[in-house]
């Protein structure tokens, strides 16, 4: 089985992006079982609607995950119930609206996959997470009862915690692919105990940006300290994720593949 784990979607441009790398491996026969994808800032740049969610849908995407900038759109907090397969991070106060897990049947054979989306605690400031370590073995044993490949999208800011994270809960879980900073890391690999990991699965967006973001407002709110309205920058885009390869039978990964495919304008 392969599944394909996405970076952060980054406005249009990276929905649009995603739609042309997943028609393009479809043309090649090449489509993998199962696409994760992360919709923290699918819509405009601003979290995620649930038209922006339906289009990632229709392109092949079975499973949106979120982040910290899940409730910046208010639509998505009036339909998330209603879309299974929108996640908002599992470690959110309990009365959310949403769900942090599901589990899918994938290939034809109806393979039970679980995904879990959770976020870090460290210098998260749009929502108000609970710590996940604590509770992430339980969340595991509960989605393992229903599902033997397990697939987590944790998203963190600091690059201790995601790392602290794999080793924590290493050979539990299928794989624990890390987003939030939108910068790939090139640590993507396999632990001797069967999970794969990558510290930060990158972005789906403008190549020539700052995280997919208009380069020139990025700067001027560096340079200023000043509060910035920025907005997803044009131009040709970048897909970066991982494809994981996964022996079904035993729920553990024989091998993660970074992927950063660029996508010309138009």
């Amino acid at each position: 089985m392969k599944i394909l784990v996405t970076g952060v979607i980054v406005g249009s441009v990276g929905r649009k992006a995603l739609a042309r790398y997943l028609a393009s491996l479809a043309d090649t026969g090449e489509s993998p079982d199962l696409v994760v994808a992360n919709g923290n800032f699918a819509a405009g740049g601003m979290g995620l609607t649930g038209d922006a969610a339906r289009e990632l849908f229709n392109a092949g995407v079975d499973v949106i995950t979120t982040g910290e900038n899940v409730w910046d759109q208010k639509n998505l907090q009036d339909i998330i119930d209603a879309y299974p397969r929108i996640l908002r991070p599992y470690n959110l106060p309990g009365n959310s609206p949403g769900k942090g897990t599901v589990v899918v049947p994938v290939g034809p054979d109806d393979v039970s996959v679980g995904v879990v989306n959770l976020s870090g605690y460290s210098f998260i400031q749009r929502i108000l997470p609970d710590n996940p370590f604590p509770m992430v073995r339980d969340i595991i044993e509960t989605v393992r009862s229903e599902a033997r490949i397990i697939i987590v999208d944790f998203f963190s800011i600091p690059s201790a915690e995601k790392v602290a994270m794999r080793h924590f809960i290493d050979g539990e879980v299928t794989a624990l692919i890390c987003t939030g900073t939108l910068v790939m890391t090139a640590d993507a690999g396999v632990t001797k105990l069967g999970t794969a990991s990558i510290t930060d699965a990158g972005l789906v967006g403008a190549y020539e940006s700052v995280a997919g973001f208009e380069i020139q407002k990025e700067i001027q709110r560096f340079t200023t300290g000043m509060k910035v309205f920025s907005k997803p920058a044009e131009g040709p885009a970048i897909v970066n994720g991982v494809l994981i390869d996964i022996d079904q039978d035993e729920g553990a990964a024989r091998s993660i593949q970074a992927v950063a495919h660029h996508v010309p304008s138009g």
